[in-house]
């Protein structure tokens, strides 16, 4: 069962957790508050605080160590099995332990925060789109997932990057133009490119289509993670 939550009404663990989804579409600061419930649960203690933090450090570590070829240690990989028991299952047990995966967007992700959840057990699959593009038109899949990247483009988008680092959209989902005709002056190149006004970048060897990059400080810092 899904469960969205915007920023206007930010649902709790507990909220989240009585739906008992499979799958979290949210904007990263859904994600933030978890996070800082579990943390002030575990600061009522100063034992159960030091592991809380360890086990933090442990996930990010590991989950770092995953993108690498070596992957993680056997030492780290026996550090991670213990916070498994001692904290991780805890933290899974805050969205029921059914959660299959997260969807974020409508704002940056902090990385350390990305690392942590997929160090815990639960994939946070960044997405980015625009109201004029209807829906996502670029997002990380399960198969395809880069944390810091909003993830390749969708089959039904096309992304280009201007030399100014301005990103471009095009496709069937996006907007032919607003209302108003005066507005579209700007918005909309003779070509049909939809300008969206947010920078970022394309990466075009980590997937065969590419994929983008936006600087956190473009994306709506009213969401930014801070973590």
């Amino acid at each position: 069962m899904p469960f969205s939550a915007d920023n206007a009404a930010i649902a709790s663990s507990s909220d989240i957790a009585s739906f008992r989804p499979t799958y979290l579409l949210v904007v990263p600061r859904v994600l933030e508050k978890i996070y800082n419930s579990a943390q002030n649960q575990a600061s009522r203690s100063k034992p159960k605080h030091i592991i809380f933090n360890r086990a933090v450090n442990t996930a990010i570590e590991y989950s770092r160590a995953l993108d690498t070829v070596e992957g993680p240690s056997r030492t780290l990989r026996a550090r991670h099995t213990v916070y498994e028991h001692l904290v991780y299952r805890k933290l899974m047990g805050l969205l029921d332990g059914r959660c299959e995966f997260v969807v974020s967007g409508g704002g940056a992700l902090g990385e350390r925060l990305g690392h942590f959840y997929r160090g815990v057990g639960i994939d946070v699959l960044e997405g980015y789109g625009m109201t004029e593009s209807c829906a996502a038109v670029t997002v990380n899949t399960l198969q395809l997932h880069r944390i810091g990247t909003v993830g390749p483009p969708v089959r039904s988008a096309r992304i280009r990057v201007t030399p100014e680092g301005e990103i471009l959209m095009q496709g069937p989902t996006i907007s032919p133009g607003y209302l108003k005709p005066e507005t579209n002056d700007g918005a909309f190149d003779a070509e049909g490119w939809l300008h969206s006004g947010d920078l970022g970048q394309m990466n075009v060897g980590a997937f065969p289509q590419g994929e983008i990059i936006i600087p956190q400080s473009q994306q709506h810092p009213g969401l930014a993670v801070g973590f």
